[in-house]
């Protein structure tokens, strides 16, 4: 279930959606501790350059970022720097307006886990729990 999230997509995922994985990505103020996705099924994409999303221990103007959401149960963070896959060489993740472009690793990421394959093929630059980054 792609897509930015703080409207529908958010308000769908904080009630019993049936939904076996979700990806995030340039979310600032949706956090992650609200939303009822199985536990270690909620992928969350932040490009370093993405000025609207707030940092770990910042909450940014709008909210905490899902990507250091403090209460997430566990989530994991994918990569949206430049990288070479299967699929060929793949670019970064140009600041809050370049997830969804072609050949970017944040796209590529979302393709891999909504076609059911993150686990296999997708580009994770760690695994965030409620502690912090690890």
């Amino acid at each position: 279930m792609p897509g930015r999230v703080g409207g529908d997509t958010g308000c769908a995922l904080s009630h019993d959606a049936p939904v076996q994985d979700a990806m995030l990505f340039g979310s600032p103020g949706q956090g992650a501790e609200h939303l009822k996705v199985p536990q270690g099924h909620l992928y969350a994409a932040q490009d370093a350059g993405d000025t609207l999303v707030p940092n770990y221990g910042n909450t940014g103007a709008l909210g905490p970022s899902p990507y250091f959401s403090p209460d997430a149960n566990n989530y994991h963070q994918m990569s949206t720097d430049a990288s070479v896959t299967e699929a060929g060489p793949l670019n970064a993740t140009k600041d809050h307006g370049g997830y969804l472009d072609a050949q970017s690793t944040s796209l590529y990421n979302m393709a891999a886990i909504t076609t059911g394959h993150g686990a296999d093929l997708a580009q994770y630059k760690g695994t965030v729990v409620a502690d912090g980054p690890r």
